[in-house]
């Protein structure tokens, strides 16, 4: 499910317009659309799902800057 839900939400993003994509372990993933978090489902994401995504986008920088900053 990861990289493929990954650019589901991105081609959402894109539909929508949204400013941002969160993804959070034990959340459902949310759209930023004009200053309002909407949520994509209301499917929780797992450690493992939100971590095959991260590790699937990130280049190496930025995977060990977000292990570092957690953001």
């Amino acid at each position: 499910m990861s990289i493929e839900f990954a650019f589901e939400c991105l081609k959402k993003m894109k539909e929508t317009g949204a400013s941002d994509l969160y993804l959070s372990v034990g959340s459902p993933p949310k759209l930023r659309i004009n200053n309002q978090l909407q949520a994509i489902n209301d499917q929780p994401l797992d450690e493992d799902t939100v971590s095959d995504i991260l590790s699937n986008l990130l280049t190496a920088r930025q995977q060990r800057d977000f292990d570092t900053k957690m953001e």
